[in-house]
């Protein structure tokens, strides 16, 4: 009785444990499936503040070395008025929507200007011509501190191109690289001397052989003066 009594325990603790153990495999197996939904919805929406945050910057640049004085007009008059002198292009009051300094207010450091623009187009056109400003200012992109950072880590690879020769520069948060106009040129030299004058199989391109337009029609003209002889031949034999 009592191997029987120990036997029918061990297959009920067998079977309590195999049924405890099931149900927790089902729910770390929910938990599992639960957590790998949340972690894909995290992505999707980061991607989503993402591209909201660079949709909000794209029209906006900073401008950082003027001084702050008091005028009568407004900061985004003084802006385009500074913009216009120096980059010789004129722009619109209603092409800029807003003009205003960041940070707190010290004594010898002007505050940069974040200025947003209506347009996008009159944004980069201002950024082409940022060369064109006076000494000490200068203008950058509204770039969010996770595109800053990513630059940071890219900007040995950008050096690195430079040095090599060719022309290379950020978008975003990616680095683009051309290679120079003259090595281009230079590339197409390459390829037009090394290239055969003609590849194998290649169909021929000369010139079809012209048929002798008078030659033709003497030849039609014999023929019908044969055809024309034939009945008095025939008349003949018939004689």
């Amino acid at each position: 009785m009592k191997e029987e009594m120990a036997a029918q325990t061990r297959e009920i603790a067998e079977a309590a444990t195999k049924n405890v153990s099931e149900s927790i495999n089902e729910k770390l197996t929910a938990l599992v499936e639960e957590n790998k939904n949340l972690k894909t919805e995290v992505k999707i929406l980061h991607v989503k503040i993402k591209q909201m945050e660079e949709h909000r910057r794209k029209n906006n640049i900073f401008v950082f070395g003027v001084k702050e004085e008091q005028h009568n007009e407004s900061l985004v008059e003084s802006t385009i008025k500074l913009l216009e002198k120096n980059m010789n292009i004129h722009i619109d009051l209603h092409e800029l929507n807003n003009a205003y300094r960041l940070g707190e207010k010290k004594d010898n450091k002007p505050r940069p200007i974040l200025v947003t623009f209506t347009t996008n187009w009159r944004r980069n056109e201002v950024l082409k011509n940022k060369k064109k400003l006076d000494s000490g200012i200068y203008i950058k992109e509204d770039l969010s501190k996770e595109t800053l950072e990513k630059r940071k880590r890219l900007l040995p690879q950008l050096k690195e191109e430079r040095a090599k020769g060719n022309i290379c520069y950020f978008v975003k948060d990616k680095i683009v690289t051309k290679e120079p106009k003259q090595a281009k040129r230079d590339k197409r030299k390459r390829d037009c001397t090394d290239s055969p004058d003609k590849l194998p199989n290649q169909p021929s391109t000369s010139t079809p052989k012209k048929i002798n337009k008078t030659n033709m029609l003497d030849y039609v003209a014999r023929g019908r003066s044969a055809s024309l002889s034939l009945p008095t031949t025939k008349k003949k034999n018939d004689q």
